[in-house]
């Protein structure tokens, strides 16, 4: 289910800001998971590209492409629920459904992150995995990664 309001999303380690310009007819609630289409921001969709966490909300229903632009935090590490995870899911790649909702099932998602801490029931800590291309090679063949592939794919030492 979408968002319909701003939310907040808990930053555990890092902040690295990105402006980019929003698509035409969207709104961004501030915490929404960023996507990108035909090369413009909007609320994630299951087969966009991933960029980010909204900064800001961004009310461009009226506007035309680029008319506004969002602030998205990018590899960071965050706490957010994710559908399906438990203590044994550190090490598991994060998909997104949509701008609010994770799940550890690839299917036809969106590759958002991987699973670096647990924290109760399915709240967990994922270090992001940004991309201004296609996030579709970085997805594995098997659900669950080593701490070397960990930090080949987020750029950070475990």
């Amino acid at each position: 289910m979408a968002l319909s309001k701003n939310q907040e999303v808990g930053l555990v380690l890092g902040f690295d800001p990105r402006i980019i310009p929003v698509k035409t007819g969207v709104h961004i609630f501030k915490g929404s998971f960023v996507g990108m289409s035909a090369g413009y921001a909007r609320p994630l969709g299951a087969t966009d590209t991933y960029v980010g966490i909204a900064y800001d909300e961004v009310d461009n229903t009226l506007g035309g492409n680029g008319a506004l632009n969002i602030r998205v935090m990018r590899n960071s590490d965050f706490q957010y629920n994710v559908t399906g995870a438990s203590i044994t899911s550190i090490g598991a790649f994060v998909y997104a459904t949509d701008d609010c909702t994770l799940t550890v099932t690839a299917s036809t998602n969106t590759l958002v992150g991987v699973i670096v801490s647990w924290v109760s029931g399915t709240t967990c800590v994922i270090s992001q995995v940004t991309s201004v291309g296609s996030t579709a090679a970085l997805a594995p063949a098997a659900s669950v990664v080593t701490l070397a592939g960990i930090e080949a794919i987020t750029g950070k030492k475990t």
